[in-house]
């Protein structure tokens, strides 16, 4: 039997402390540690980083298997590919690393997937700015959950649940529907979107975990944006987007709907974003 049940993806690229709370946080799983395993990959970088990290490891994830792997190729798309293709677990999580996640972050999510196969589980979110965890606020995902579950909704589909299908962050992914698929390495931009519209049609669904189970965005005053673009690097980024929306329908395997809202999401971001 495969005990690594669920395989958590950081991608990092010259992390600065931050990354440390994060993987605190995930050493921090009341889950059995058996029954999970870390695999970061350092993109565009080595050292220092490669040695602190591996010594941070050594220190605070005993009894967790973790691998730590690097690439000189830059890229967050690159680096989850790679986790990826090392990850052994039925499950994959994916989580940013200046993130942070609730001690019961992997139990709860692995918990509601255990009666929901096939179907992705996504948890509650909230933001926080730098190092302010005390502040919190429930960002767009985190509004949406809470509204879901204040109208007793908890299983959704696709389109019902579109918001949490914009990040490959905050949730657990079944990987047998993550089969033959990758995140697009020519993106630096709305890869997420891609990726989960990808692979939108090999799920059944969207189930909600609860609301205790909670995913920490931290919002950088100094973490890069789109904010910062001109209007026609913005419109470069969404014509590519939209290329490769235009191809997953032509497939005819994907839900028309779903995929107009996210070529709509991708127009109002980078075009009409003020």
């Amino acid at each position: 039997m495969n005990t690594d049940l669920i395989s958590v993806i950081i991608p990092s690229y010259k992390p600065d402390n931050y990354i440390y709370k994060c993987l605190e946080s995930v050493a921090r799983q009341d889950i059995d540690k058996q029954r999970y395993e870390v695999i970061i990959v350092l993109n565009g970088c080595n050292e220092p980083y490669h040695t602190d990290i591996k010594l941070f490891l050594q220190q605070k994830f005993q009894g967790i298997k973790t691998f730590l792997l690097q690439t000189d190729v830059a890229g967050v798309s690159n680096a989850r590919n790679i986790g990826l293709d090392n990850a052994r677990g039925e499950y994959i999580a994916f989580i940013d690393d200046d993130d942070i996640v609730s001690e019961n972050y992997l139990s709860e999510l692995y918990q509601t997937s255990y009666n929901h196969p096939l179907q992705i589980v996504a948890c509650n979110v909230k933001a926080f700015y730098d190092n302010s965890l005390n502040d919190t606020k429930p960002d767009y995902i985190g509004k949406s959950f809470l509204k879901k579950k204040n109208e007793k909704k908890s299983c959704l589909s696709v389109l019902q649940g579109r918001k949490f299908m914009s990040s490959a962050c905050c949730k657990l992914i079944p990987k047998v529907i993550l089969t033959d698929i990758w995140f697009d390495i020519e993106l630096t931009q709305g890869e997420d979107s891609l990726f989960m519209a990808t692979i939108s049609n090999k799920t059944s669904g969207i189930v909600l975990a609860s609301e205790e189970c909670i995913y920490y965005r931290r919002i950088r005053q100094n973490s890069s944006s789109h904010t910062a673009m001109n209007w026609m690097k913005r419109v470069h980024i969404a014509g590519s987007l939209l290329k490769r929306y235009v191809r997953l329908l032509s497939t005819g395997k994907y839900n028309l709907c779903f995929i107009v809202t996210r070529m709509l999401g991708t127009v109002r971001e980078y075009i009409f974003y003020s």
